[in-house]
């Protein structure tokens, strides 16, 4: 894995940031569009989202899409960049924490009532906690070189040997012992 490292992280780095994409300009949209329709407080914290994150091919023309009709906005052309370029671990930080302030249940605009819609349609949250739930990996993919070392590090086994030979402990006792003997058949 390490031998393929230079091959590796320009795809991943790719891959990480056209979901980041996708998300941001496609399945934002229309629950901000919702939230600028009702003037519900949490639009505010959706633009911050788009802000932080979204990499715009025209960013005059395509960010103020969620001001459009329900119809325009569904039939426009979400095009971003392809590049190999990720976001920093604060903006995948800020993002994460930004979507679960909104799609947790507990929070307020999930809550729902008598008079009240919720800020998430139910398709939509479910896209919502999906990517929440994905974006938690992207810290370690983006990481891939200290990743592929953790995971590879056996050190501990050869620390736990060290040890057993030290104080000439056995690891896992077996024989006639008594006790062992009572245990196996009882």
């Amino acid at each position: 894995m390490m031998q393929s490292e230079s091959t590796l992280v320009p795809l991943i780095r790719r891959c990480v940031h056209d979901d980041l994409q996708e998300f941001l300009q496609t399945e934002v949209a229309r629950p901000l569009r919702k939230a600028h329709k009702r003037n519900r407080k949490i639009k505010n914290v959706m633009l911050q989202m788009r802000d932080i994150g979204v990499d715009w091919l025209n960013r005059e023309e395509q960010k103020d899409d969620y001001k459009e009709r329900k119809k325009v906005l569904l039939a426009r052309n979400r095009d971003f960049p392809r590049r190999s370029t990720a976001p920093t671990l604060t903006q995948l930080t800020l993002l994460r924490r930004m979507v679960w302030f909104i799609c947790c249940p507990k929070s307020e605009g999930m809550q729902g009532g008598l008079f009240k819609d919720k800020d998430l349609k139910k398709e939509w949250s479910a896209t919502w906690i999906a990517f929440y739930k994905n974006s938690f990996f992207y810290e370690y993919l983006l990481s891939y070189h200290q990743s592929v070392r953790t995971l590879t590090d056996m050190s501990h086994l050869w620390y736990r040997e060290f040890y057993l030979e030290m104080t000439k402990s056995v690891q896992f006792p077996i024989g006639n012992t008594p006790r062992m003997r009572d245990i196996l058949f009882c």
